[in-house]
């Protein structure tokens, strides 16, 4: 089966963190927008420095991991 990668992209320390699995964009898009929303978190402080990008699959039947980069969506900060 193919496992979906998302990383999240720091624009002020131009490097990708936060390596994590995810069903697809939309789920992975929720829990990015929810940090992002969580109140004193660096992403929520700063939403303009962060994006979320789609790296790749693991294939974990044959251990082949396929680079497959895209944006996913911006950091959105939620104000009140």
């Amino acid at each position: 089966m193919k496992r979906k990668f998302y990383a999240i992209y720091d624009k002020l320390a131009a490097r990708y963190t936060y390596l994590f699995e995810s069903e697809n964009n939309q789920t992975a898009t929720r829990l990015f927008q929810g940090e992002a929303m969580r109140e004193g978190g660096v992403i929520n402080q700063n939403p303009e420095d962060f994006k979320l990008c789609s790296v790749g699959e693991f294939d974990d039947l044959s251990g082949e991991f396929e680079n497959n980069f895209e944006k996913v969506c911006d950091a959105i900060k939620q104000e009140g």
